[in-house]
């Protein structure tokens, strides 16, 4: 039971890292479109593409057009390409001041918008006029105050940023300028040099990377789903959610325990129940709020399938810890046998050595580490001392000899004396009858 208790611990410790670390990322790419906003806001091109185009705008309506429908008409309706493909357009031939100095900017807010993924970039002017859209689509030259834009995220974005002189931020919601899908606007004022207000620049920002995000590999090799929760509780995006299911409805959450704690603790997790299936889930939350606007994480794995994918990680490190303490044991028998052996092959010679006083005997292994080298140094020892005592022998065998030759040599000198001494005996004999 403890165990158990244990492994829902750590699964829940689990779930709710992953949900941290996914508010981490969200975070950071929040961080990343502040950044972008930054320094196209603050760049000349941005300054002087307001000022440009904001004056080709106007010049259209003193030449008594409508702004809107002659832009519309050369950038959309008259357009060599599609829509979709309508960014790719640089220049336009209808003779405007506008159309002069649109292909002047257009590239480099266009490699902007492809290289960042953004949707669609804008500028508008101070009057409303959305004076520059790289997507160019039916919100390009419409005013922010008209029918079209009334109360739309791009609308919010650019009143929020240029009344709080700093960047804004919209809830994801259907944009109706592109087919009702849903979008979430960041915005950022335009000053010119001398830091007067001069428009508005905004990104367009689709839910495709935030779901990318979502749909994360996490790690957990079974399967999870992830949502994103607007503060009315209603389900934003998601990720991982079998279509027909009560989970991909947009009201799924709204009044459930879940949503309420979300907005009241910020963080957690909890063993919620998945009304479809009747099944345990593990769900982690958070609250992450940008510029204002609240949104909720939700991510979720079936209970068992946690447990279960824990036990298997927990046995196979078990296992793995086995077999390393099995391997480290025979290891550590081997090494201690190619050490012990040798050395009791030393003291075994060397007790022989002690009774036999044997100097032939040897005790040296071919084994290349200390304990080899030491027995190699005691038979070093040995045959220096059987050469020592070698040459001794030698040299007592010598000196025996040369004994020897000095005896025979004595008893002969000895000899030689007695026959002297008869002789001059003999001569003294001869000399005193030869006076008598």
């Amino acid at each position: 039971m403890e165990i158990s208790r244990s492994m829902e611990r750590d699964v829940l410790a689990k779930v709710g890292a992953t949900e941290e670390a996914l508010g981490n990322t969200f975070e950071s790419t929040f961080a990343r479109i502040r950044a972008d906003l930054k320094v196209m806001a603050e760049s000349n091109i941005s300054q002087d593409a307001i000022v440009r185009l904001g004056a080709g705008f106007e010049n259209i309506a003193k030449e008594g057009k409508d702004p809107k429908a002659f832009l519309q008409k050369s950038y959309i309706t008259d357009s060599a390409y599609p829509k979709g493909e309508r960014h790719r357009a640089d220049e336009v031939d209808d003779g405007s001041y506008y159309s002069k100095f649109h292909p002047k900017y257009h590239s480099w807010f266009r490699n902007i918008m492809e290289e960042y993924g953004y949707y669609d970039i804008f500028l508008v002017d101070l009057n409303g006029n959305v004076v520059y859209s790289v997507f160019k689509e039916d919100d390009f030259a419409a005013n922010i105050n008209g029918p079209l834009l009334r109360g739309s995220g791009l609308t919010q974005a650019v009143n929020k940023a240029t009344e709080a002189d700093g960047i804004s931020m919209t809830d994801f919601e259907p944009y109706a300028p592109s087919a009702g899908a849903l979008a979430a606007f960041s915005g950022i004022p335009v000053k010119d040099k001398f830091g007067s207000i001069i428009g508005a620049l905004v990104v367009q920002l689709l839910p495709a990377p935030f779901v990318a995000i979502l749909d994360t590999d996490t790690g957990f090799n079974f399967p999870s789903q992830g949502f994103i929760l607007g503060s009315d509780q209603k389900i934003r995006f998601s990720a991982g959610v079998e279509q027909g299911a009560a989970s991909a409805q947009a009201d799924y959450f709204i009044g459930s325990d879940l949503a309420r704690a979300a907005m009241n603790k910020g963080r957690g997790v909890e063993i919620t129940v998945n009304p479809d299936a009747g099944e345990d889930m593990i769900t982690a939350f958070g609250k992450h709020i940008e510029n204002g606007i609240e949104m909720m994480i939700v991510w979720q794995v079936r209970y068992d399938d946690a447990m279960e994918a824990l036990s298997s990680v927990r046995n196979q490190v078990a296992l793995v810890s086995a077999l390393t303490l099995i391997v480290m044991t025979v290891l550590g028998f081997l090494i201690a046998r190619s050490i012990s052996r040798p050395l009791q092959d030393l003291q075994s010679g060397l007790q022989r050595f002690v009774k036999s006083g044997d100097l032939s005997i040897r005790v040296g292994t071919d084994a290349g580490d200390e304990v080899g080298q030491s027995t190699r140094a005691v038979d070093e020892i040995l045959e220096m001392t059987q050469r020592s005592m070698a040459r001794i022998k030698e040299g007592n065998d010598l000196s025996g000899e040369a004994a020897e030759k000095m005896m025979s040599a004595a008893k002969v000198m000895s000899a030689n004396a007695e026959t002297q001494s008869s002789s001059v005996e003999e001569l003294s004999s001869s000399v005193e009858e030869t006076e008598s």
